[in-house]
């Protein structure tokens, strides 16, 4: 979607993939600064000042997508995590789950640390806890998101319904769900966020 508009306005787009590498990151804003880009659309590894703050120096035009700089003054295009992770609580406790599981990303990314405080804060609200030991905490990549529906899943005894915070973890849970034999949703319900 973002390539299309900006090639309907004349701009052609770059795609640089840090895979949540700080140094990588650096490599590429260094590069694409040489380049004498137009402007970035920035999804940074981690909350990162000297990023905002050289692109500041070199006058070069950003946004930030998905996640913020706390104290940073910038545009910023992000979901909702918190008010996601209500509207899937409130769902899932409608339908009468009462051991809810999640696999979470990791916690020192916004995304991951909204998106499980969203779920822990709201089932609070509603009653009910996030219970430790139906939690797991992924890397937000599909190996991490099998491996934690497996370990959810062997609980005696089980979450009935599990919540997972990203596409990635999510196809691996259903792998993970597929291979045990478990039938969505006649023995289980499962909600997938991002995608």
């Amino acid at each position: 979607g973002i390539e299309d508009v900006a090639l309907s306005r004349g701009y052609h787009l770059f795609l640089c993939n840090t895979d949540e590498d700080a140094a990588r990151e650096d490599e590429y804003l260094e590069e694409l600064i040489k380049k004498q880009v137009d402007g970035l659309i920035v999804a940074s590894s981690a909350p990162r000042h000297n990023h905002a703050r050289r692109l500041r120096a070199e006058n070069l035009p950003f946004v930030f997508m998905d996640r913020e700089i706390e104290g940073v003054n910038a545009d910023a295009l992000r979901v909702d995590n918190w008010l996601g992770m209500r509207l899937i609580a409130e769902h899932l406790t409608n339908l009468g789950h009462e051991r809810i599981g999640m696999i979470s990303g990791p916690l020192d990314k916004a995304s991951g640390y909204e998106r499980y405080r969203g779920l822990q804060t709201t089932m609070a609200n509603l009653g009910r806890r996030l219970e430790d030991p139906l939690v797991r905490f992924g890397d937000f990549r599909t190996a991490s998101g099998r491996e934690g529906a497996s370990e959810l899943l062997r609980l005696s005894p089980p979450p009935t319904a599990l919540v997972i915070a990203n596409n990635q973890m999510s196809l691996g849970a259903l792998l993970a769900i597929q291979e045990m034999g478990i039938r969505i949703p006649n023995d289980l319900s499962v909600v997938g966020f991002d995608d």
